[in-house]
């Protein structure tokens, strides 16, 4: 649609949620990354229906790039992503936290520096398709550390997996849990100072779903006890 009539069918499927006597009513589609899934997005959307019973949710995983993608082309509200590199025009990025990337290592890993222990074991890289990979791979060829891949993966379960069984290391970004990760591992900021992720949310100016798009971005933030700045 062009953006006058995307304005126009806006407005009017505002004034019809409106004339329904809640503007938190209705369906918004989110599309989020893996360490999400796993970490702050399922608190956050029982949090969301307990406030807001009558707002439905559909939610899909994927990398950042395909969200986006899908996001652009109407596909999805919002997109629960990495900071993109740069916001597309129309689009709105709102940044919800920071994730830090940390070297994860079996328990009984001797190695007390990332690039010790990256430089010493198997290297089992992240799915090349996800923003923070690119990070990661950047970082690693600024410090010229050399890594021996061995395996790929595109989910934080089978990467951390292969760590636990000791069939190497990884760089993963540590999620918003008390336990980022379910068996028993070692883990190591990566990075002096440690590298950072951006994690936010992306939707479209215009969307007639705004209002539903902002209550989900509130109950993201006080699912970790932010505080909403006011533009």
């Amino acid at each position: 649609l062009l953006p006058e009539a995307r304005e126009i069918v806006a407005r009017c499927e505002r004034l019809l949620l409106q004339a329904k006597g809640d503007a938190l009513r209705g369906l918004i589609r989110i599309g989020a990354v893996g360490s999400t899934l796993t970490g702050i997005l399922p608190r956050a959307l029982a949090s969301l229906q307990s406030h807001h019973p009558n707002l439905d949710f559909e939610v899909e995983g994927g990398f950042s790039v395909e969200l986006q993608s899908r996001l652009k082309a109407g596909e999805l509200d919002v997109a629960l992503i990495s900071e993109p590199r740069t916001v597309p025009a129309g689009f709105a990025w709102e940044q919800m936290a920071s994730e830090m990337l940390v070297v994860i290592a079996p328990i009984d890993c001797v190695g007390n520096y990332d690039e010790e222990v990256l430089t010493s074991y198997p290297y089992i890289r992240f799915d090349r398709r996800a923003w923070y990979s690119h990070l990661v791979e950047n970082h690693l060829k600024q410090r010229k550390i050399k890594v021996d891949v061995k395996m790929e993966f595109g989910t934080l379960e089978a990467v951390s997996t292969m760590v636990f069984f000791g069939h190497g290391v990884s760089v993963v970004p540590q999620r918003f849990l008390n336990n980022p990760f379910p068996m028993p591992l070692k883990s190591i900021p990566f990075g002096h100072p440690p590298v950072m992720r951006g994690i936010g949310i992306l939707w479209r100016r215009d969307h007639a779903k705004t209002p539903l798009i902002e209550a989900f971005h509130s109950e993201l933030l006080s699912q970790h006890g932010f505080e909403r700045q006011s533009a």
